[in-house]
């Protein structure tokens, strides 16, 4: 979600106010040819998840590359990136995608930076509740922007799709279909539609 995030949104970014690059904690990830081919740089520490050079390299990048504002994605990197910009003096952005709790110890943790945090983004007013409630982020710099979509990517679906995948699960041509796109977890709530298809199914068999 988070990287499918990062290729709709940055090389859509207005290049004449934001010279926008891109940095992984972890090793090159397949995306990263798509981003430098719209022409965004992408950096990878190549690091694991308890490596704590991580902290380092990304102090040094930051450092390198004159960085002002470090927009931060992901447990590890909100963590690590709120001190290497508070260690560099540049602003923070944290960037929730989720409603995934924080466990004691790690939300003790983010909540002591979070005066360190000059706004934190969340992709639905629920999240974005999780943000002060959990990271003890300010109110007033808790704010929803909602992922966007880049629709054109799918105005023109392969010849032929639908009936395909009508045939596929042996569904008639003109029975209405509902899905349901997500991954299995309690958060995208599978078993709510669950129960919702199937008081429907009771209504309209």
């Amino acid at each position: 979600g988070v990287t499918r995030y990062f290729l709709n949104v940055i090389p859509r970014l207005n290049s004449d106010v934001v010279e926008a690059q891109a940095c992984f904690l972890r090793k090159p990830h397949p995306a990263a040819q798509r981003l430098r081919d719209a022409g965004i740089e992408a950096d990878f520490l190549a690091r694991t998840k308890h490596d704590p050079r991580a902290l380092w390299d990304l102090m040094s990048l930051v450092h390198r590359r004159r960085i002002d504002i470090l927009h931060l994605a992901g447990m590890k990197s909100i963590l690590l990136g709120r001190l290497a910009a508070k260690r560099a003096g540049c602003r923070s952005v944290i960037h929730l995608h989720d409603t995934q709790r924080l466990g004691p110890a790690l939300g003790l943790v983010q909540r002591r930076l979070a005066p360190w945090t000059a706004a934190a983004i969340g992709v639905s007013d629920a999240v974005s509740r999780l943000a002060v409630a959990d990271f003890g982020i300010e109110p007033q710099v808790a704010i929803t922007i909602h992922n966007g979509v880049p629709i054109e990517e799918f105005a023109s679906p392969p010849p032929r799709a639908r009936q395909s995948i009508r045939y596929e699960f042996r569904i008639d041509a003109d029975a209405p279909v509902i899905g349901m796109v997500g991954r299995l977890s309690l958060e995208k709530q599978p078993m709510l539609v669950i129960s919702a298809l199937s008081r429907l199914l009771s209504a309209h068999p």
